[in-house]
């Protein structure tokens, strides 16, 4: 028997990826409720059911040889699900799993699993397992982002919990003074909302039905993920270059926590990401199904979360540039245009402009929130331009004077916005009890400043090919960063400079490290260069799967 590649035989893996990945999470929602400690043994009878049936019909077929696997195959299965119903450590047990399987699959059929394409799967796979696996062993009380607490009226889940006791009739109130992140479009709010109130219904209590707030989340990273190999492809990105872009996005710490987050962070960043791709797909071919698709999405993201209003100027540009390429066909561009805004425009805008007409709110309003004196006192030529060896001394955000390495921090806190965006990414500011880890954030560390640095001096150089895409990607990534050191110039605090703004340059990043190893330069230099960034990549990868399955076990 030989594995099947799946993307060249039409399965459902590449026809229907979304729908594919929305079913698992729904399992995992039906079975888990996203939190371990509440893990259904129904999974236990569904497995055993499936296994005795298969068994069944291998015996009657007479086929011995692959009765005696299959019994032996199904007996580790059921063997390992009970296993995962006993353990405290579920999320573990379901992660480790999965490697094992692939490891397994490795040495059984090592040429068909090392071709590129099976090995995109196995990627997409395992971070799959990593991202389930994180939700299982993190609840809303973890590693979370101005989540508040249930009914104190403060924080995320306070407003899915409004929403939810007054089915989805938005709060009469000024956001300025109701519960602080009211001033957020609604859409994410609505679903995890949604989602609660489905699992109430089955007789679940709030307080635990809650938790499956996560499974939004969880389909946002995986769609996410989806979406940049369709990103990368479209670049033209093969074999290891494809993959290797592939694993540094799917294994990034950043994207492990949003994947789990009880806020609006992950579903905006997978609209934004849509957008992008649709664009992409939409300059390839320029057809009403696909502009309406990228209106849809950066609609509904901008619904999320405004900060996705930051891949209009790319789009913008990509539109423009067509526009006067093909003037002579105006008379279709300009009624694509004319209904991608009357799609785009009422999703994006009805939200802020209730807020503006009703409250006086203020367009692309944020709280102030907290500044901080020690970044404040520090000049902003200084902020912006020190790289002093001060800035490397902790490879995580020092706040406050603190960190899990010297919590006096010797008065020192980090305000320089790369540093600090490169070291959220890293701990994202949630993982200061896991001082056993600190070796692996160095090395961590270290790797994501020479790949980020690596990845940016290649997405320069491709500004030089000429080519459309290149330039699109180039507009999206320098109006994130602009937009993000306007952020934290206007809110100077540590809060601010935070990787969950800007994820998408990591999905940019990684698309231009993929491009570096597909690049034709036969110099030795090169050769070497290449091999050096394939063993960062694969250390990295290595290194987060080992450090979430660490902290996994200390919950």
């Amino acid at each position: 028997m030989n594995i099947k590649i799946l993307y060249e035989k039409k399965y459902i893996a590449e026809q229907h990826p979304y729908l594919l990945a929305l079913v698992i999470c729904i399992g995992v929602w039906a079975f888990t409720l996203c939190d371990q400690e509440l893990f259904s043994g129904t999974a236990i009878i569904i497995l055993s059911f499936f296994a005795i049936v298969q068994l069944f019909k291998k015996f009657i077929a007479g086929k011995k040889a692959q009765y005696l696997r299959f019994t032996f195959s199904s007996l580790g299965a059921i063997a390992v699900g009970i296993l995962f119903f006993l353990s405290p450590y579920k999320g573990s047990i379901l992660f480790l799993s999965g490697i094992v399987f692939l490891l397994f699959l490795y040495l059984k059929y090592k040429k068909e699993l090392l071709h590129s394409e099976n090995l995109r799967l196995a990627i997409i796979s395992l971070a799959f397992l990593l991202y389930i696996s994180y939700i299982l062993f993190t609840t809303y009380e973890h590693r979370q982002i101005d989540a508040g607490y249930l009914h104190n009226g403060w924080g995320h889940l306070s407003y899915i919990e409004y929403l939810y006791n007054h089915w989805f009739v938005l709060p009469d109130a000024d956001p300025r003074e109701f519960f602080t992140q009211s001033y957020h479009p609604p859409l994410f709010y609505y679903l995890a909302a949604a989602v609660v109130r489905i699992t109430s219904f089955l007789g679940i209590p709030y307080d635990t039905a809650i938790e499956s707030v996560q499974i939004v989340s969880l389909y946002s990273a995986i769609c996410t993920l989806i979406t940049a190999d369709k990103i990368f492809r479209k670049f033209n990105l093969k074999d290891y270059a494809l993959t290797t872009a592939l694993a540094l996005t799917a294994f990034a710490n950043s994207i492990v926590v949003l994947s789990g987050i009880f806020n609006n962070d992950m579903l905006s960043i997978a609209l934004e990401t849509g957008a992008v791709y649709c664009t992409l797909k939409w300059y390839d071919e320029k057809t009403l199904k696909n502009i309406v698709k990228i209106a849809l999405c950066l609609g509904l993201g901008v619904m999320t979360k405004l900060s996705v209003i930051l891949a209009a100027p790319p789009i913008a540009f990509i539109f423009i540039y067509t526009f006067f390429k093909e003037i002579k066909q105006y008379k279709k561009y300009l009624l694509q245009f004319s209904i991608f805004l009357l799609i785009c425009v009422p999703l994006a805008l009805w939200f802020p402009i209730k807020n503006l007409v009703i409250f006086g709110i203020p367009l692309g309003y944020v709280p102030e929130g907290n500044y901080s004196e020690y970044m404040e006192s520090i000049p902003l030529w200084q902020r912006l331009f020190d790289f002093s060896l001060d800035n490397f001394k902790y490879p995580i955000t020092v706040n406050h004077g603190a960190s899990i390495f010297d919590m006096t921090g010797g008065g020192f806190e980090d305000y320089n916005p790369i540093i600090a965006l490169i070291k959220s990414n890293v701990d994202m500011q949630m993982m200061r009890e896991a001082t056993s880890l600190a070796s692996v954030f160095y090395l961590q560390f270290y790797l994501i400043l020479f790949l980020g640095i690596t990845g940016f001096v290649y997405m320069i150089y491709s500004l030089f090919r000429k080519n459309i895409k290149h330039i699109f990607m180039n507009i999206f990534y320098f109006t994130i960063m602009i937009s993000y050191y306007i952020f934290c110039i206007k809110y100077p605090n540590i809060y601010a400079e935070h990787i969950r703004y800007v994820f998408d340059i990591i999905i940019i990043g990684s698309l231009y490290i993929g491009s570096l190893l597909q690049d034709k330069s036969n110099s030795k230099f090169m050769k070497y260069f290449k091999s050096i960034v394939y063993i960062a990549v694969i250390f990295y990868t290595m290194l987060s799967t080992i450090m979430w399955t660490a902290l996994s076990f200390k919950k």
